[in-house]
């Protein structure tokens, strides 16, 4: 109900009375029942704007803002979680904490204080000023360079034994004989 959605859209063109049916109908039997029960005014023209009114408030649950925002406080970057969607899980935590004019802000400092990465914190705190919208393109950066990384493997070939040996760029001893001898 709180979306707009497909039925606004059928909707637009019909009287007050005719959407709040429609809307009592959408409900079924059991919704019905529940709707029945609910104080709702049907004084005035828009019958519909208080049926829908009585409904969400029936329905929305009320938000605690200190629960909320504790929940956003605590939730760090998951092991195998990309950026886009740690930032992806906050906007939705967020949505409840009213943080207002400061959503994005309250976002980017939650990504920098709670990224699994250090190498990804210690480049955000070097960036000054640093927005939401850049934070996160810095991050991407540094996890597309981190991947690539890893993904760059040379193989060198031992001149006198012609054994094979493999240098890994991403482990710290990156000379490993692949076969003992």
């Amino acid at each position: 109900i709180s979306r707009k959605g497909a039925c606004d859209l059928y909707t637009t063109e019909l009287p007050n009375a005719r959407k709040r049916a429609l809307l009592i109908h959408c409900l079924g039997a059991e919704g019905q029942r529940l709707f029945y029960t609910l104080t709702v005014s049907d004084q005035g023209d828009d019958t519909y704007a208080s049926a829908l009114s009585a409904i969400r408030e029936f329905f929305v649950p009320k938000v605690n803002v200190v629960a909320e925002r504790y929940r956003f406080r605590q939730r760090s970057q998951r092991a195998g979680e990309t950026t886009d969607q740690y930032v992806a899980a906050l906007r939705e935590l967020a949505a409840t904490c009213e943080f207002g004019a400061m959503e994005d802000e309250m976002i980017r400092d939650q990504l920098v204080e709670k990224t699994n990465s250090s190498r990804i914190r210690e480049r955000l705190l070097l960036e000054v000023p640093l927005d939401l919208k850049k934070a996160v393109t810095v991050a991407r950066q540094i996890e597309t360079a981190t991947a690539e990384a890893k993904a760059m493997i040379a193989y060198v070939q031992c001149p006198y034994y012609r054994c094979p040996f493999t240098l890994d760029l991403s482990v710290k001893h990156p000379f490993h004989h692949r076969n003992s001898v």
